[in-house]
């Protein structure tokens, strides 16, 4: 199609001299990082962060049955839910389009990827909220693959475990089938998360399972690592990309888009459901004790965050935690202060005290480096948690954990015991506010001590 009388914004995309018109483009910029989408068809490179809108990258090279070339330059197109064009290069604004062909992107974009029922995450799965906070938050279990984030909703999480050295395999299983391991007295299917989002490239690096439940069934995700636990605010849980509500049959495994709070990777949230051929998981219903089991019990269920400390396994009820992060390379030091209370870190806007449990413990200092901050909330007020890594989320019975013993005048900051049937010792579960009032306690008496030193 060529116009006349129009101004075009003129570029070069598979050798090709093209244009639009210039009133249809909203900005042009450079080609951002792009987070793959899993089973997307080869047109769609990815979604990248355009100030802080989550948009679906689109190579017009591949839609218009070119050879893709380098491809260096974004066209973000008007619209309520804007698409960016992939394109070799811009040329600039020109008033005479004679020798430039103006494709018709609508056109191009509909043969693509077929409009469907829109279907989002957050119209099914936000109705987590935090009471003590008072607002609302999608809680998620981030997960990486490659150098790609991804995150299922926690509600649909029922555990995670180590991957185990030794797993049965399936004889004649598809591609997507690791094998089954024992789990609750029941054999739990494994399946490769990146084989069934097409990233085969991913799965040699695998260490973790993260057990779910999906089409009725406990099932296994081998990942390859955790990442976190995130309780982003809806404000930055975006729709899906239009190109990823089109499609030809079926829903998208990807539900939603968190966009990071400043320049740090977008978290593709997915629906086990989804992700899972219904093929796969249909089998005898004896087979589905694990699953029965597991629903009949999440009621009564209390969910654990397992970390460790100085290389002493501990947990804390997840309700405590907002969110896990990586340790800041730097914490602004406070002068004359005990060695446990590391600092200050910059979290989001606030300045939270960095409290290092191991020090609190008596042991020596975390390393800066190798440490992770939970986020808790104590006494109605934000604290980091200083900790040497984060291993993993269990729902466990409150029958499981035994009242801990206390001895003394002063109470340790653990509720509970876990009893785990891994052989392991028992696990302290702390008390975020006993541990604050532990931590004040002892900060005062620090204070004091140095004060009767200077007198």
């Amino acid at each position: 199609m060529s116009v006349s009388g129009v101004s075009l914004l003129a570029f070069r995309s598979g050798g090709k001299r093209l244009g639009v018109p210039a009133s249809e483009v909203r900005e042009v910029g450079r080609l951002p990082q792009l987070t793959r989408v899993p089973l997307a068809p080869p047109s769609l490179l990815g979604i990248g962060n355009i100030r802080g809108e989550a948009v679906a990258v689109v190579s017009l090279a591949a839609l218009l049955g070119d050879e893709p070339r380098e491809m260096r330059q974004i066209i973000l197109l008007n619209g309520t839910r804007p698409t960016a064009l992939a394109v070799d290069s811009i040329e600039g604004i020109v008033s005479d389009g004679e020798g430039r062909t103006v494709p018709n992107v609508a056109d191009l974009f509909d043969t693509a990827f077929p409009l469907r029922d829109e279907h989002s995450i957050t119209r099914r799965t936000v109705t987590n909220h935090n009471i003590a906070r008072g607002d609302a938050r999608l809680d998620l279990l981030v997960f990486a693959i490659g150098d790609q984030l991804f995150a299922l909703p926690l509600e649909d999480v029922l555990g995670v475990a180590p991957m185990p050295h030794a797993i049965a395999r399936v004889p004649g299983g598809d591609a997507a089938t690791v094998g089954t391991m024992s789990w609750r007295e029941a054999q739990l299917p494994i399946f490769s998360a990146a084989t069934l989002l097409g990233m085969d490239d991913a799965t040699r690096h695998t260490t973790r399972i993260v057990i779910v439940r999906a089409a009725n069934q406990a099932i296994g995700l081998s990942v390859d690592r955790i990442a976190a636990i995130a309780r982003p605010p809806m404000s930055r849980v975006a729709p899906v990309p239009v190109a990823l509500l089109r499609g030809q049959q079926g829903e998208a495994p990807i539900q939603a888009i968190v966009r990071p709070e400043a320049a740090g990777r977008l978290i593709a949230v997915l629906s086990a459901k989804q992700l899972l051929d219904p093929n796969l998981v249909t089998r005898p219903a004896a087979e589905s004790t694990a699953c029965e089991t597991a629903k009949a019990e999440v009621a009564a269920q209390v969910t654990l965050l397992f970390f460790s400390v100085s290389g002493r396994r501990y947990a804390i009820p997840l309700g405590a935690v907002q969110e896990v992060a990586r340790c800041p390379a730097t914490i602004t030091r406070i002068h004359n202060m005990p060695r446990f209370l590391r600092g200050i870190a910059s979290y989001r806007g606030m300045a939270l005290p960095v409290v290092d449990l191991a020090a609190h413990h008596g042991a020596p200092p975390t390393a800066l480096q190798n440490g992770r901050l939970l986020i808790v909330t104590i006494r109605g007020g934000e604290t980091a948690l200083l900790v040497g890594s984060v291993e993993s989320v269990v729902r466990v019975a409150p029958g499981s954990m035994v009242a801990a013993p206390l001895g003394g005048d002063r109470a340790p900051p653990i509720s509970n015991l876990l009893a785990l049937d891994d052989g392991s010792q028992p696990t302290p579960v702390l008390s975020a506010d006993q541990l604050f009032d532990q931590i004040s306690a002892d900060l005062i008496a620090a204070m004091a001590s140095r004060a009767t030193l200077r007198t």
